[in-house]
C-alpha cells in the first residue's frame, strides 16, 4: 500500500487569510480554528493567524 504525505505551507495559510483580511476592508475579521486546524496542527495554524 502507498504511504500518503501531506505538506502544509504555513505561509500559504498566512498569505491567503491576510488577502481575505485586505479584501474585507474596514470589516472586523477573525480566524477560527476548530478540530486542532483539520489535523494540521492547531499549535502552529494558531499563532501564526493571529
Amino acid at each position: 500500500m502507498a504511504k500518503a504525505e501531506l505538506q502544509i505551507d504555513l505561509g500559504a495559510i498566512v498569505a491567503n487569510w491576510q488577502a481575505l483580511a485586505r479584501r474585507a476592508g474596514t470589516a472586523e475579521t477573525g480566524a477560527v480554528v476548530k478540530a486542532n486546524a483539520y489535523g494540521l496542527g492547531v499549535e502552529r495554524v494558531a499563532p501564526a493567524l493571529a
